[in-house]
């Protein structure tokens, strides 16, 4: 859905996983924090958050055209089709993250869940430098993506196939 959502809007496969990743830990971390509402099912909360994000990212780069209300209004009411609960996506999510490197693990919960910077998230897991880190981060940014992908529910989010 968030796929589809982002290549009618001119954008591309890496933009759509990137925007769906970004979504999916802001949502990780609104659960911790018990940060979220009530939700009966959360595809339509989630496509919210990624159709903002998008739009806040269009209007920064201003490379790509403005969206149709109408499509965001479809793509809304497709997503009310699907059910999954919150608790389930947070299982997913820690699954994923607990098949990960113990270095990732810790980078990534530093980083998204205690807001951390990669310089003193560095110097917590004894690497080098803050750019070590940097690259460290974005590998287990990958590394979480393909774990998702290999998910079915979390790929139902994206209508991956």
């Amino acid at each position: 859905m968030i796929k589809k959502f982002v290549l009618k809007g001119n954008g591309n496969l890496t933009q759509a996983e990137d925007l769906f990743h970004d979504v999916i830990v802001v949502f990780m971390m609104k659960i911790r924090r018990g940060e979220l509402p009530q939700l009966t099912q959360a595809e339509p909360y989630i496509f919210t958050m990624a159709k903002n994000l998008w739009l806040t990212n269009v209007k920064k780069d201003k490379k790509i055209q403005w969206l149709q209300s109408d499509l965001i209004e479809d793509e809304i009411a497709s997503s009310e089709d699907k059910s999954a609960s919150t608790e389930n996506l947070y299982d997913i999510l820690m699954n994923a993250m607990s098949q990960m490197g113990e270095v990732c693990r810790e980078l990534l919960k530093m980083t998204y869940f205690e807001n951390l910077n990669l310089q003193v998230a560095a110097e917590k897991l004894k690497l080098s430098s803050a750019d070590v880190a940097k690259t460290y981060h974005y590998r287990c940014k990958k590394k979480l993506m393909e774990e998702l992908k290999n998910n079915k529910a979390v790929m139902a989010l994206m209508s991956y196939e």
